[in-house]
């Protein structure tokens, strides 16, 4: 057997997404951005109305979130085009920049929140139509709810980060939105001026905190970060059910690229095996991850195992 020899999957048997998925994701985007920018539209009218900071705090939230769902239709799209010339290995890490941009522009409008919240506590405001913000805010917080859940479940099934992010998004505006109901129930019935921009604080440091765990996860998709150990176990343990004639393996190297999981190592074989069987054995251990781990590129180095004390290691007599 040769011990330079690679069993990889090529570019062209590379997986791609299947049609349906790729409609799926994008019509889940389309309706995130249709129903962002309605969100947008009835907050704003709301927030000139009322002056409440808590509606500001939701209205950039939203706001965000429709640049984002616009952001990610654009990266959903980019990410499944087959890999050509220039991008062998795809283009699966347009969603994970997607991700990152989010992460920027939520961090940034969290920001920006905090910095309102300590003016109006130095110089409470009025907060006016109570009643109508109420009402407006609640609705919002139903409608978000629910397309987070939409958004999730659509991620989980056809396995896209940037779905995953927006839905991550479009639960943190119910935290948005429920502040503002309370920040607006407290000015009405109690005349609280302080409530408004405590809420604010609060909702925006969420916000922040969600910025930065959807920032690390793309940082650690861009920077080919190693999977985590339990995935890296299921690895090993799908190549020894697929082969047990197999001594074992080493280098074992994972990152992810978007929706496509990248795995290579080195195998010990045994040293008499054939090249012709060699192959098979790569074949079918392929086969099972591909089984074990959908959307994946494998990349196989099988090396003839000597073991320990065998003259072979001491080199020729």
């Amino acid at each position: 057997m040769q011990t330079h020899m690679v069993i990889a999957t090529s570019e062209r048997d590379a997986p791609h997404a299947k049609a349906e998925d790729v409609r799926a994701r994008s019509r889940a985007a389309l309706v995130a951005v249709g129903v962002a920018a309605t969100l947008v539209v009835l907050k704003t009218v709301t927030a000139f109305f009322t002056g409440s900071l808590a509606v500001v705090t939701s209205l950039v939230d939203s706001s965000m979130d429709c640049m984002t769902s616009a952001m990610n239709f654009v990266a959903l799209r980019s990410a499944e085009v087959p890999p050509d010339h220039d991008h062998r290995w795809g283009h699966g890490k347009a969603e994970s920049l997607a991700s990152l941009g989010q992460a920027l522009l939520l961090g940034g409008s969290a920001g920006v929140v905090v910095w309102q919240a300590v003016e109006r506590l130095l110089l409470p405001a009025p907060i006016a139509h109570t009643g109508m913000g109420v009402a407006v805010m609640a609705l919002s917080m139903l409608v978000s709810l629910a397309l987070g859940w939409f958004l999730r479940r659509a991620s989980r099934q056809h396995g896209s980060m940037a779905l995953e992010a927006d839905a991550a998004h479009y639960a943190s505006d119910g935290i948005t939105n429920s502040a503002a109901v309370i920040a607006l129930l407290g000015y009405r019935f109690f005349s609280w001026t302080w409530v408004d921009p405590v809420i604010s604080f609060a909702a925006a440091t969420v916000l922040a905190l969600q910025a930065a765990r959807i920032g690390k996860r793309a940082l650690d998709e861009l920077m080919d970060r190693e999977l985590q150990d339990d995935t890296r176990k299921r690895i090993r343990e799908s190549v020894k059910k697929s082969a047990p004639q197999v001594y074992g393996l080493h280098a074992l190297k994972t990152r992810r690229s978007g929706r496509t999981l990248v795995i290579e190592f080195h195998l010990e074989l045994p040293a008499h095996m054939s090249f012709a069987d060699a192959h098979l054995v790569t074949a079918q251990i392929e086969e099972t991850l591909r089984g074990d781990f959908p959307d994946c590129m494998v990349t196989i180095h099988p090396e003839p195992y000597i073991a320990p004390g065998s003259p072979l290691l001491a080199g020729d007599p």
